[in-house]
């Protein structure tokens, strides 16, 4: 049992008091064990923890970061950590002991977190659940018979059910921001290069980010002060930002000119419930001193979709290989998802030129949206088109894929654009539903400009804060 409780602070918040000498290292450590052993009870999020590690961690000295003491979870996709599997929520991975550690693992050890486990997420992030083979199902904090969102799924769940107040999370499509609004966290997606994928080159064609999801807009700005910037060789460049973003969130903005828009550039409407809570959102901006203008996306993406997947697919389909190399034999028929194993036809079948087709089209279409995007100085839409389902709606053991490709992007047709555009964005809790779900508003802005969405963001939270854990939350 912990001695001390310390699910009334943030990870700052933590790092104070050990910084304080109120507490030590270990006693936090003890508290985040203790939290995921009760809060994390019949939420699942957390599928892997490694306490030894991270007590010799902390008895080797940690260094003197923003966050010297505070205890973090890593999601189980993409990030490599010496010594420990990647199973990225495969079967075909469950043993995947990884040699090398990721550049911005390296950066979060240097601002003091303390690793100790690993958060889950669907089968290689293809989905908005993590329901695989290989662990329990993921709940979503605020009705455990219904989807967290995905893929950062246990990320988005760990903070929306109290169990950490700062999780790493990694978004390619929306998998930041999905599951932040599905779980009523704060999620922010970077710029593309914003941050390292060292030591690998880049993850789905740059479309791919990571950072985190969290209680607080200030833990987040801080961890991106902590984590920001490229490494000579990186095949992206990410201008430096001109200050802290810590400091720039505690800021409020200027009055600022927000595009918003309901109806998703594919022609999807949201739900009422979520229809509404926006345009009372956009009330709030206004009262705060901004100016909301209605607008419609300009730009056409009715083809990116399937050169997206081809992206994708590839991406996937290189990963897999080089694990039955290293295995000499290809994957058993459990362990992969039907929707993987499609995927991966799809990346052998690909050629050169499609690929090569394909990130020309959608970097084509990044300078469309771009175009969109900068005639505001922010861009507020849904984050999902629908309130979070129960299990079983996004199954990937779905064999019939186009149905399940889908219904995922109906049901989140709002985020893909900054992804392919490598623009910021960001989930703001802006609500609850009558059934009691949270309901999350999407803002996105220039490239580079992840101080514009920090500052509003921190606004927000001053002056229409949001619960920091789920009401059913033990």
């Amino acid at each position: 049992m912990s001695a001390i409780d310390l699910s009334s602070f943030d990870a700052l918040g933590i790092a104070e008091l050990i910084r304080n000498k109120q507490i030590n290292a270990h006693d936090a450590l003890s508290w985040a064990l203790h939290s995921v052993e009760e809060r994390d009870r019949d939420i699942h999020s957390v599928w892997t923890v490694f306490e030894d590690r991270a007590r010799a961690a902390i008895d080797a000295g940690l260094p003197d970061g923003p966050f010297q003491g505070v205890p973090f979870l890593i999601k189980d996709l993409g990030l490599r950590l010496e010594g420990t599997v990647t199973s990225s929520g495969s079967r075909f991975f469950a043993n995947a002991t990884t040699t090398t550690t990721s550049e911005l693992v390296n950066r979060y050890k240097r601002a003091g977190l303390v690793i100790f486990g690993k958060t889950s997420t669907s089968e290689f992030g293809l989905g908005p659940s993590a329901d695989t083979d290989l662990f329990s199902v993921t709940n979503n904090p605020w009705d455990h018979e219904r989807i967290p969102g995905g893929s950062s799924s246990g990320s988005a769940a760990a903070v929306g059910a109290g169990v950490l107040p700062l999780v790493h999370a990694s978004d390619g499509g929306g998998s930041i921001r999905i599951p932040a609004a599905c779980c009523g966290v704060f999620g922010l997606k970077p710029s593309r290069g914003r941050i390292t994928y060292a030591p690998v080159a880049e993850s789905w064609s740059g479309m791919s980010s990571q950072h985190a999801v969290s209680a607080t807009v200030r833990d987040n700005a801080a961890l991106l002060d902590a984590t920001q910037g490229g490494l000579p060789g990186d095949p992206y460049f990410c201008p430096p930002p001109s200050g802290s973003y810590l400091r720039i969130s505690l800021t409020d903005p200027p009055p600022l000119h927000i595009g918003m828009h309901l109806r998703s550039v594919d022609g999807i409407e949201p739900e009422p419930e979520i229809a509404s809570a926006i345009e009372s959102y956009a009330q709030k901006l206004e009262t705060l001193g901004h100016r909301v203008e209605h607008c419609e996306p300009d730009f056409n993406l009715s083809d990116v979709g399937v050169l997206y997947g081809i992206i994708t697919s590839s991406t996937i389909t290189a990963i897999i290989e080089d694990r039955i190399k290293e295995l000499g034999r290809p994957p058993r028929d459990d362990e992969l998802l039907a929707v993987t194993r499609r995927v991966m036809l799809n990346g052998i079948n690909n050629r050169a030129v499609d690929l090569g087709r394909a990130r020309e089209a959608v970097f084509t279409a990044a300078r469309k949206i771009a175009a969109f995007t900068e005639r505001f100085d922010v861009v507020l839409c849904p984050t999902i088109a629908h309130l979070p389902p129960k299990h079983g709606a996004y199954d990937m053991r779905n064999e019939n894929f186009e149905e399940y490709m889908s219904s995922i992007f109906r049901f989140a047709p709002y985020t893909a654009p900054a992804s392919l555009a490598g623009q910021p964005a960001m989930n703001v809790p802006c609500g609850v539903s009558t059934g009691g779900l949270p309901i999350g508003a999407h803002f996105s802005t220039a490239f580079a400009r992840e101080d514009v969405l920090y500052s509003l963001a921190g606004q927000l939270e001053r002056y229409h804060p949001w619960p920091r854990t789920a009401p059913v939350s033990p």
